[in-house]
């Protein structure tokens, strides 16, 4: 049975957090640099066909606070996931549990790299957002619970 390689490969801080003053300095911005020469430059380290960020990690990177843009009077959308066919080589898996991303579009552009979003959600979604989501043609799997814990 082919399994997947998974592999944690994140930039923090001595304290764990990802996001502090330290990614502005020369040396965290050279480490910035590595960690994408690593994962995502023109000959990778890592052959990965994806990778994954929470609901905070995507709004901070990409999507930075915008609001999602949805329809209050959206037909309602078929239970179960979304899948759409992409040419891209990349997937970007956003964990996004209530659905409050404003997405734009189906495509993250991550400096050279490019990469099919595909959000996960859980049953506390509303419509409007999953339609949103199908309108752009972002792939979304729904988790058919209210929480991700256990």
């Amino acid at each position: 049975m082919n399994r997947p390689y998974i592999f944690c490969h994140m930039e923090v801080s001595v304290d764990g957090k990802i996001i502090r003053k330290f990614m502005g300095t020369p040396e965290g911005k050279k480490s910035g640099k590595l960690f994408y020469d690593l994962a995502f430059g023109e000959n990778p380290h890592y052959r990965h066909q994806g990778w994954l960020s929470g609901r905070t990690t995507t709004d901070d990177n990409f999507t930075k606070y915008q609001k999602p843009d949805l329809d209050k009077d959206a037909p309602t959308v078929p239970e179960g996931d979304f899948v759409v066919d992409t040419d891209l080589d990349k997937y970007y898996v956003s964990v996004d549990p209530s659905g409050k991303l404003g997405w734009t579009s189906n495509v993250l552009k991550y400096q050279d790299t490019k990469a099919h979003v595909l959000e996960v959600l859980t049953k506390k979604a509303s419509n409007e957002y999953k339609a949103m989501l199908r309108k752009l043609n972002i792939s979304s799997l729904i988790i058919h619970k209210k929480s991700l814990s256990a």
